[in-house]
């Protein structure tokens, strides 16, 4: 008979440090990426540096892929683990959820301990984990808990779309069998939902030629007017292509998510963000860079599209 002491409040905190780290990790990774796309493609001289940026973004990708599983593989551990613990207790027959802590007579929040006929003995396991993860991962010193509870509401809003984009009606395969007018109608679709999840109100969407300025392709864009009225574009030339799934459906999650910036901007006190985005992405909006006026990498390079570059790529 061995036994297994689990802190509650200790693994609650570690599921959100890695939260925290994988966040700065996706910000290497971000960081990464501008790096590359700010070289001049013609030098020679950076050919072998643009392969090694390449090299280390693939490895980044790939940790913070096997660092998401890892957390999720915790998380359903600490369910099972304190649904069976709740079970030997004799007090609950359902399920536990990760949110509820354990009361004693004092009303104060306790630790729960539990005894496990098992071959192993681990004590204070959130501290372990920790440990292991403090070691394996440097200490970058970014983000503060606003900003964690800020990501986290990031990724869950991507997931949600994520899992939207995988019904059979919403995928290439089906995409690509469509006409023109049923892509309009799943379009229309994805818009509606897409704005229910992110809480924002884009009140119609447009499907239309756009004009580029010169050397550029316009693939869509939102517009916001003076009364906070909001209205979505995309270009036709897209959706009238076969291979214009993954193009549409970026620039889709794209322009949504600028809707969901002016809206945050507008009512910080409805979202979860953190101040420093609220005031990063209002000061942008109020000096926002144009290709024509002020460059492609200006343009490219500001907050707002930024982040809504990095939330369409993880959707899509």
């Amino acid at each position: 008979m061995s036994h297994i002491k689990v802190h509650r409040s200790g693994l609650r905190s570690d599921l959100s440090r890695m939260e925290e780290i994988k966040s700065r990790l996706c910000s290497v990774e971000n960081g990464i990426r501008d790096v590359d796309v700010n070289m001049d493609s013609r030098s020679e001289a950076f050919d072998k540096m643009r392969r090694r940026i390449a090299d280390i973004q693939g490895d980044l990708q790939e940790q913070i892929r096997k660092f998401a599983a890892m957390e999720d593989g915790l998380e359903r551990a600490l369910e099972y683990y304190f649904t069976c613990e709740a079970r030997i207790a004799g007090g609950v027959s359902g399920g536990s959820e990760m949110s509820s802590a354990g009361t004693g007579g004092d009303g104060q929040t306790t630790d729960s301990a539990v005894a496990i006929g098992v071959g192993i003995s681990a004590v204070g396991a959130g501290v372990w984990l920790w440990n292991w993860i403090n070691e394996s991962a440097p200490d970058w010193g970014w983000g503060d808990s606003d900003r964690a509870r800020e990501v986290r509401q990031d990724k869950a809003m991507a997931q949600a779309i994520k899992s939207v984009l995988k019904q059979d009606r919403y995928t290439k395969k089906y995409w690509k069998k469509a006409d023109y007018n049923e892509r309009v109608e799943i379009l229309t679709e994805l818009f509606h939902t897409l704005n229910d999840i992110l809480g924002i109100d884009v009140q119609a969407i447009h499907i239309e030629p756009l004009e580029s300025e010169p050397g550029y392709i316009l693939n869509g864009m939102l517009s916001r007017y003076s009364d906070g009225h909001m209205e979505m574009f995309l270009n036709r030339e897209w959706v009238e292509k076969d291979s214009g799934y993954d193009q549409i459906m970026e620039t889709l999650c794209h322009e949504m998510r600028h809707g969901y910036q002016h809206s945050v901007v507008e009512h910080p006190e409805r979202y979860i963000v953190s101040e420093e985005t609220v005031n990063a992405w209002r000061d942008n909006f109020n000096d926002y860079k144009t290709t024509e006026e002020d460059g492609y990498d200006a343009y490219r390079q500001q907050s707002v599209e930024a982040d809504a570059r990095k939330f369409a790529e993880r959707v899509v």
